[in-house]
């Protein structure tokens, strides 16, 4: 196993190899799919959690959590 920061997170093996044999659009869609529903779940959790906030608080917040706080 190769020797990474702590903050990079390596790709499950079994995921690797699923994707192996997948093309490029069938990969970029698993990808593109998985996004959206982890942005869709980040803010109905925030929306939630914080019902006094306005719009720009929400996707401030979001952006942060996506890129994990490099915002």
């Amino acid at each position: 196993m190769p020797v990474v920061p702590p903050w990079i997170e390596l790709p499950d093996p079994d995921v690797l190899e699923s994707f192996r044999g997948k093309a490029h659009a069938e990969r970029a869609k698993i990808v593109s799919d998985a996004h959206r529903a982890a942005r869709t779940m980040i803010e109905s959790q925030l929306r939630f959690q914080h019902p006094d906030w306005d719009e720009a608080q929400i996707h401030k917040e979001l952006l942060k959590r996506l890129i994990g706080g490099a915002a």
